[in-house]
């Protein structure tokens, strides 16, 4: 068998893929006898290996359909292999694997993963590669909106809904003295007139304001990021699974899941699956992951919209059906219409229809 298999050298493939991802993938293409991930990494940074095929038939033929492989957005780099490296020589590719047990029956061995890494650590990019230097620059604290915010309270948002109308949330609660501000993510601070008119009023409304916001308390100077907002894109998904649970599944590894664009079998055009998140830092998404679905593996890669989160939201809003600042039609939770004094975690808009409730999803 060793003399009838044909090696092949590939890179350009995500970190987050093992041998067994690639072992799966490169089955689709023909009879796949051993994957090998090298430890040492590529001049550029990359990883890269060796698969190794019998009963291939004609070597280029095959080799111009292995380099027509597409990971998410990018080709996969895949040429025959002639020489590797090992120390200071170069050897034939036939010995780019440790020799084949011996005996009437073969099992291949696939490499094992390099580390005992989570999916989600994997995803957030823990690898082996040094971080890039983030630089450090020192600013100073301004004294007149230090003394300003220790006459402010500061709180997070339920869900997306709370958020949105937050303005109209504590008008129609008599908070009339209150000045609240987007501060990002899912923060505001509610700004008063004096510190002992901000925990006055704190201690009075506590109770049923912490049906509406997270973590209420007065401001302090350990509040630390508040996170962001974003659209996270998720393409590739394979059609069977465009389903709520599945982009749940996938956003969760970046953040916590607000919105959900409608997913609409019936539309003539299936788009990328589109989400909006809350992401607990500031580094940009652009991720390739492998799907697993009835045992099938899909690569799907995930990348983030840029848009301008303020359009998102309605600090003067009525309660009129018609002052929604979406083009599009989610899924998700919403506020009762008659004075936001309904169960946040099971309504729908009046936009979904009966035959769409089925697939709301909340916080």
């Amino acid at each position: 068998m060793r003399d009838k298999a044909t090696s092949f050298f590939f890179t350009n493939f995500p970190e987050t893929w093992d041998s067994t991802a690639l072992w799966k993938m490169f089955d689709k293409y023909g009879k796949v006898v051993d994957v090998y991930i090298a430890f040492k990494r590529t001049k550029r940074g990359t990883r890269f290996g060796f698969v190794r095929f019998i009963n291939i038939g004609d070597v280029g033929m095959f080799e111009r359909r292995l380099k027509g492989i597409i990971i998410g957005n990018s080709n996969l780099v895949i040429n025959k292999a002639k020489y590797i490296k090992v120390g200071d020589k170069g050897v034939p590719a036939a010995a780019d694997f440790p020799p084949f047990k011996q005996g009437n029956h073969h099992t291949p061995k696939m490499s094992k993963p390099t580390s005992n890494y989570s999916f989600k650590e994997a995803v957030l990019g823990h690898n082996t590669q040094a971080k890039p230097r983030i630089r450090k620059i020192h600013i100073e604290e301004n004294a007149y909106l230090r003394s300003k915010l220790e006459c402010c309270w500061i709180g997070e948002a339920k869900n997306f809904h709370v958020l949105q109308n937050a303005w109209s949330i504590v008008h129609n609660n008599g908070l009339d003295g209150c000045n609240i501000k987007y501060l990002g993510g899912l923060s505001f601070i509610f700004e008063w007139g004096a510190k002992d008119v901000a925990i006055k009023s704190l201690e009075e409304n506590k109770v049923w304001l912490h049906q509406w916001f997270d973590n209420i308390k007065l401001w302090d100077n350990k509040c630390g990021s508040y996170g962001r907002l974003a659209w996270l894109n998720i393409d590739g998904l394979p059609t069977l699974g465009r389903d709520i649970n599945s982009v749940k599944a996938i956003t969760k590894e970046f953040g916590r899941s607000l919105e959900v664009c409608r997913l609409d079998f019936d539309s003539k055009i299936l788009p990328p699956v589109k989400a909006l998140v809350h992401l607990p830092n500031m580094n940009r998404v652009t991720e390739s992951l492998m799907v697993v679905l009835n045992g099938v593996y899909y690569p799907v890669t995930v990348f983030e919209e840029q848009f301008n989160t303020s359009s998102l939201l309605s600090p003067h809003s009525s309660d009129s059906k018609g002052d929604s600042v979406f083009e599009e039609v989610f899924i998700g939770p919403s506020l009762a219409r008659n004075g936001f004094d309904g169960d946040l975690s099971g309504q729908s808009s009046s936009e979904i229809g009966d035959s769409d409730r089925s697939g709301i999803w909340g916080k």
